[in-house]
C-alpha cells in the first residue's frame, strides 16, 4: 500500500487523462491497454507512484482502464479521483458539488477502478453554488468508513480551503502549474506552506507543448480534446509553441 509520505519522495505523478483512449471527453487519444500497462509498470520502476484521475477523463475510461490492471500493480501506486465535473446522457459536462453528485461520483469511481477504497479523492472545482463544506462532510464520512484515505483540493483558492478545513483535514492541494501557468494564488501558497500540505501541478507540460511534442503543424486525433476544445483553440498556445520551439 502506498501512502502519502511515499508520494512525497517522488517528483512525479502519471496523469491519468492520457490513459482515456477512445472514450472522448478529456482525453488525449487512443492508447491501447496494453500500452497502459506497460506505462504504468514501467513508471513504477522509475520511481512514479501514483497515478491522478477523474471521471472526466475519457467519460470514466481512464478509470476503467486503471481499474483493469492487475492487483499487484494497482497495490503500488498512490490512486486518486475526483468528484464535481459529471456529464448529463448527451454527454454535454456539468459541474456541480451536490453532495448527493459527490457521493454517487465516488461510488461509481471504486466501481470502476475495482477497489476498496481511493488513496486520495478530490473536489474537483470551486463551485460558487454549493458550500463547499457540504460535499466535504460527505467525504468526511466516506473517509471515516475507509471508502477513501486523504481528501485533497483541486484548482481550489484560499476562500474554500478555509471553508472546507473546517469539516476535515486537507491532504492535497492540486492546482495548474507549469511554465507558463500558476493558478495558485499568493495567499493560498502561503497557507500551504504554513500548513506543511503537499502540492501537486496539473498540467506540467502544458498539454505537451513543453514537452515539444505539440507543434505548430502537428494534428489531433478525433478523440483528442486538442483537436476540438474551445479552451485549446482560443488559448495562446502558438506563442508558447514558438517559444518552446527556440528551445528545442
Amino acid at each position: 500500500m502506498i501512502d502519502i509520505s511515499d508520494i512525497s519522495q517522488s517528483p512525479f505523478i502519471l496523469g491519468g487523462a492520457a490513459f482515456s483512449g477512445d472514450g472522448g471527453g478529456y482525453s488525449f487519444g487512443n492508447i491501447e491497454k496494453n500500452v497502459i500497462e506497460k506505462i504504468v509498470r514501467q513508471s513504477i520502476g522509475d520511481g512514479v507512484c501514483g497515478v491522478d484521475l477523474a471521471p472526466i477523463y475519457g467519460f470514466s475510461q481512464a478509470e476503467k482502464n486503471i481499474g483493469a490492471l492487475p492487483k499487484v500493480v494497482k497495490d503500488k501506486l498512490f490512486l486518486t479521483s475526483k468528484s464535481g465535473v459529471t456529464w448529463h446522457s448527451n454527454k454535454r459536462v456539468n459541474m456541480t458539488n451536490s453532495p448527493d453528485v459527490t457521493k454517487k461520483m465516488l461510488e461509481q469511481s471504486l466501481r470502476d477502478l475495482k477497489v476498496d477504497s481511493i488513496d486520495c479523492y478530490f473536489i474537483h472545482w470551486p463551485d460558487n453554488k454549493v458550500d463547499i463544506r457540504r460535499p466535504m462532510e460527505v467525504l468526511s464520512r466516506k473517509k471515516e468508513k475507509g471508502d477513501i484515505r486523504h481528501i485533497g483540493l483541486c484548482n481550489t483558492t484560499k476562500e474554500d480551503y478555509l471553508l472546507a478545513s473546517e469539516i476535515e483535514q486537507i491532504s492535497i492541494i492540486q492546482n495548474e502549474h507549469n511554465l507558463f501557468n500558476n493558478s495558485t494564488s499568493k495567499d493560498l501558497e502561503d497557507l500551504i506552506i504554513q500548513n506543511k500540505i503537499p502540492i501537486w501541478g496539473w498540467g506540467t507540460l502544458d498539454k505537451g507543448i513543453i514537452s515539444g511534442r505539440v507543434t505548430l503543424d502537428r494534428k489531433f486525433e478525433k478523440n483528442d480534446c486538442r483537436s476540438w476544445a474551445p479552451w485549446w483553440k482560443k488559448s495562446n498556445k502558438n506563442q508558447k509553441i514558438k517559444i518552446i520551439e527556440k528551445v528545442f
